[in-house]
């Protein structure tokens, strides 16, 4: 800080987490030309650009106006929040912060379920292991090997890839990249395995049947831990498992329901409260208790109980894996058979072992929950779950330490039936479940960050209100009736208590407000006090922070010393190897996933949309699009800091050089990127760090006059849609302008 005003953002020296270039360059964030200077209405059209300045008491008595009328005529349902991770901070629209706890106390409004981010993720966890995000960035240095499946820790993860750049340098640990594209972090590695988008599963299956035919999965923990010995039939009687998958082409369907499985318990179906599971004891010959002691639970053979045949868990894992043979795997995967042979006799012999997980752009698909399954059955095979340094590695926080509070008391509202997140355009326009009225979006983009971004501008159009809350003028606030202008988070003081961090630490004010912006906490609070639940919003900020971190344990004053670590000096994920499930074990066989109607034990699903399943539609858009991680953003965050666009200044799309020759594109060259959906303009970069069939995008916007100041009553110019999400494909076709 000089004379008032923030000079330079540093990482500092004696913290465990480095800092990256978008959080160093926040200082253009704070100072952007672009910024919302005061509370602006529409005019015109929406999505026309044409603004009118006006009050803050004018825009709030506006707000809390239309909030009235239509509570009053369309109930708590004729509303839809939409907030997003923001700062992440809990007094403002981060997860869980003063936004969700503004619309408790309003008396609720149409909640969304699940999310755009790691449904995947969340799935994949409760099937397998019971819940429980699986976090120990901090112990990387005690691996020995790591995958980084279908994710850029180089770039996403920054602050602790050092811990990844430390086990290899002292320790010899390996790093091996799963990537379509060669990532930056694939440049740090060992080996990388240029999959083609979508197989990742038939990878992880042919690493299983590697693993399972070659014995060198850990067979005391599998027997301990996991519920692999459970006896499982298909169907009434069961069938003759060996002689019947002899029939089973490599690479192909199944030729027989996975759903009609069936658990051999004590309530015969698997579905009361506390049910025994069976396994087959070597040493008797007989079905006995899984928690029975002084037994020898069988892993291979067919067993008859009662007129039933009956097999391991284990045995139909291997038998369903067997199927996925070097050569399929090549030939779906496209990864040449001796690497991925490699690849699971390494990855089963370095002890521990970490797969990054990390909320991957690989399992957010539309298959992702079994690519999150997958890595789980690499790790269990190998016994590398609750071990120091190993397992299945996605991005945690505070809360799988401690609860956090909400910063005001919350209340009991009636239910109200919720709009899934990813169709969120469709279920507005289709008035599933209901019908609703007005949009309130805090935190987020949402027309760069939903899919379907045509039918979300419609869905917006048809809206009788929407409220914009944001320090600049988005693609998403061209299309509100009033935009808000909100702190940054230099302006204001907070605490961040998050879902993603270790630490809890104080957010301190470095300045006062910029403009006529306020922070989340002025701006709610006085919509409270005008909609007449103000009384609890309406105190002190160190008040509200005091009720977050009352459920942790650290005090207000631990934090302004620094921020505090919550964590055990060195974590192990379920390393008491207790899980939430009904067998109290890691579960191969997902009562979970059954009873939702889904496969209880994993298999490969083909993509929806690949080139190799719509060959019709392939042959007018024969490539496919994946997104990219990038140093200069977060989504469509940071696109305009300065330095950060001189990195990246602008579209990319990156394309093999076969590709671009078909095609007659070259180096710089400017092409378009286009399916039935949408199309972008963007420039070629031709190299051969991407595979054949595969295009890379990165959004950007390059700022022509940075010292241009826009005026404040026409949106900004720097609004950019996201590629993935506007096209909201993965079939695409590219041409030169």
């Amino acid at each position: 800080m000089e004379d008032g005003q923030v000079k330079k953002i540093t990482g500092d020296p004696n913290f465990n987490i480095m800092a990256c270039g978008r959080g160093t360059s926040r200082i253009n964030q704070l100072y952007s030309p672009h910024r919302l200077h005061y509370p602006m209405k529409r005019v015109g059209e929406r999505g026309a650009g044409e603004w009118e300045r006006i009050s803050w008491d004018e825009a709030l008595d506006t707000i809390a106006d239309r909030m009235k009328t239509i509570r009053s005529e369309s109930g708590n349902e004729a509303f839809l929040p939409l907030g997003g991770t923001g700062n992440w901070s809990s007094l403002s629209t981060g997860i869980s912060g003063l936004f969700s706890a503004f619309w408790n106390r309003f008396g609720g409004a149409t909640p969304t379920i699940s999310s755009l981010c790691c449904p995947g993720v969340t799935e994949g966890f409760n099937a397998a292991l019971g819940g429980n995000r699986s976090e120990f960035r901090d112990e990387w240095i005690h691996s020995r090997y790591f995958i980084a499946w279908g994710n850029n820790p180089a770039v996403s993860n920054v602050g602790y890839f050092k811990n990844i750049v430390a086990a290899r340098r002292d320790n010899g640990a390996k790093l091996v990249t799963i990537d379509p594209r060669h990532s930056e972090t694939a440049g740090h590695s060992d080996m990388w395995l240029p999959i083609r988008p979508g197989t990742d599963v038939a990878l992880a299956l042919g690493m299983i049947n590697t693993i399972m035919t070659e014995k060198l999965f850990d067979e005391s923990y599998v027997k301990e831990h996991t519920n692999a010995p459970f006896l499982v039939k298909l169907g009434k009687d069961g069938i003759d498992l060996e002689a019947e998958s002899k029939n089973w082409t490599p690479g192909t369907e199944l030729p027989i329901s996975l759903q009609d499985l069936e658990l051999l318990t004590t309530s015969g179906d698997g579905d009361s409260e506390n049910p025994t599971f069976f396994v087959w004891d070597e040493e008797t010959g007989k079905h006995v208790p899984s928690s029975q002691s002084d037994i020898k639970p069988a892993l291979y053979g067919s067993f008859e109980i009662d007129n039933a045949k009956y097999q391991p868990v284990h045995q139909w894992m291997a038998a369903i894996a067997k199927r996925y043979t070097p050569e399929a795997v090549e030939a779906l995967t496209q990864i040449p058979r001796s690497d991925a042979l490699n690849l699971a006799r390494e990855y089963a012999a370095a002890k521990p072992a970490t797969i990054i997980q990390n909320m991957a752009g690989a399992q957010r698909t539309d298959q992702g929950t079994l690519l999150v399954l997958s890595h789980i059955y690499l790790a269990a095979l190998t016994g590398n779950i609750g071990v120091l340094g190993g397992g299945v590695n996605d991005n945690g926080g505070v809360t799988q330490f401690v609860p956090i509070g909400s910063p005001v008391p919350l209340q009991d509202n009636p239910p109200i039936e919720p709009i899934p997140q990813t169709a969120v355009a469709k279920y507005l326009l289709e008035e599933k479940p209901h019908k609703v009225r007005m949009l309130y979006v805090a935190g987020t983009n949402v027309m760069t960050q939903h899919p379907d971004t045509n039918s979300m501008i419609e869905a917006f159009e048809r809206m009788d209100f929407v409220v914009v809350q944001d320090p600049f003028m988005t693609s998403t606030a061209k299309y509100a009736d009033i935009v808000l202008p909100a702190c940054t988070s230099f302006e204001t003081r907070d605490v961040l208590a998050g879902i993603r961090s270790r630490y809890i630490q104080l957010m301190e004010q470095a300045i006062e407000p910029l403009y006529e912006s306020r922070s989340d906490h002025w701006i709610l609070t006085e919509l409270a006090k005008r909609l007449g639940f103000g009384e609890d919003f309406d105190r002190p900020i160190d008040d509200l922070i005091r009720n977050v971190l009352e459920p942790t344990g650290v005090s207000l004053e631990e934090i302004e010393k620094g921020p505090v670590l919550v964590a055990p000096e060195k974590w192990i994920p379920f390393g008491d190897k207790k899980f939430n499930t009904p067998s109290g074990r890691i579960e191969f066989f997902s009562t979970y996933l059954q009873q939702k109607g889904f496969d209880p034990i994993l298999e490969y699903k083909e993509p929806v949309e690949a080139p190799w399943v719509d060959r019709e539609l392939a042959k007018k858009y024969p490539l496919q699009l994946v997104n990219r991680r990038n140093h200069n953003q977060v989504n469509s965050s940071f696109i305009h800091h300065q330095n950060l666009t001189e990195i990246w200044p602008g579209q990319v799309v990156q394309i093999n050089s076969s590709d671009a020759n078909q095609r007659g594109i070259v180096h710089g060259g400017k092409v378009s990127v286009f399916n039935d959906r949408g199309t972008m303009e963007a420039t070629a970069d031709v190299t051969d760090q991407i595979r054949p069939g595969v295009i890379s995008v990165t959004t950007g916007w390059g700022i022509t006059n940075e010292k241009e100041n826009p005026s404040q009553l026409t949106p900004s110019k720097l609004d950019p849609i996201s590629l993935g999400q506007t096209l909201n494909s993965s079939m695409v076709e590219v041409k030169l302008q």
